[in-house]
Parts: C-alpha cells; structure tokens; sequence
C-alpha cells in the first residue's frame, strides 16, 4: 500500500482476492484467531485460517 496515501479500510484491500465493501470501509481489528494463539488483522482470518487448516493435513 501507498504509505504517503493509505487507501481507507484495510490497507491491503486493493489487492486482496477477498476483499469486499467491509474491507473497503473499516480498518479491521488486530485480533486473535482461533485457538493457536495467532493474531491478524483481517475481516477475512477465519476464512484464511480454514484454507491453511485443510493443507496442513
């Protein structure tokens, strides 16, 4: 992402494969996902995580 002009919402929605109007409009929070004790800042983690959880399988 532009540092001098951050986009608003996520900075990393313009180029996210899952970013959607949620994305577009609120910076998400940094927060902790699942119970591994990892910690993201993304709306989308859980969906994230689920893919990582079938290929470490």
């Amino acid at each position: 992402p532009n540092l001098l002009a951050p986009p608003s919402g996520c900075r990393f929605h313009p180029r996210c494969p899952l970013a959607d109007e949620e994305c577009m409009r609120e910076d998400p929070p940094f927060r902790q996902i699942g119970t591994t004790g990892h910690m993201a800042a993304c709306h989308k983690a859980e969906i994230v995580q689920q893919g990582v959880d079938v290929w470490a399988q």
